[in-house]
């Protein structure tokens, strides 16, 4: 990914208007900017650099590098060094890609971690002869209130019918 092209539009603009597409492009550029043409770029209060480095190329490892270095040969060895995959030691490493799904495999790790940890934590049922008993009786208590409330439901319905009757047989006798 730092030796690609970054998407159109997200090239970075130097003050003094050359455009760099690539990090090879901007390592140059930055080479041979003037000592104020840098300064506006970086400085006490910004590293429009670091910047740039994290959002186009997704590499928060190089543009933290980047972040802390406030001279331009300091800067453009870093870029040096990521661009043939050496770290400040000179030690080969792994791309900006590879950084990036280390960071998350590290984080799916934590997660893990933390999902075996909080299952120690977990109040987990126990199923004894005791609890299923009790279980047991609650579910019959639920079923004879459930036949219960049926028997009085059927017991009104038919009282109705049965004084529905009666009154239609008397109302027929009275008239």
């Amino acid at each position: 990914m730092l030796g690609e092209n970054v998407a159109q539009g997200h090239e970075f603009i130097f003050c003094n208007h050359k455009k760099a597409h690539n990090l090879e492009e901007f390592k140059e550029i930055v080479e041979n900017l003037e000592e104020n043409e840098f300064c506006q770029h970086v400085n006490e209060n910004k590293n429009d650099f670091a910047n740039w480095i994290t959002w186009a190329f997704r590499d928060e490892t190089l543009g933290d590098k980047i972040n802390n270095l406030k001279t331009k040969e300091e800067i453009v060895e870093s870029i040096n060094n990521s661009l043939m995959g050496k770290n400040k030691d000179g030690i080969k490493e792994g791309t900006a890609d590879d950084e990036w799904e280390k960071e998350e495999l590290k984080e799916t790790k934590e997660d893990k971690t933390m999902e075996e940890k909080t299952e120690k934590f977990k109040i987990k049922p126990e199923t004894t002869e005791s609890n299923k008993k009790v279980v047991e009786n609650l579910i019959k208590k639920e079923k004879t209130k459930i036949k219960a409330k049926e028997f009085l439901i059927i017991e009104f319905v038919i009282g109705l019918i049965i004084g529905l009757v009666i009154g239609i047989i008397l109302g027929m006798f009275v008239l």
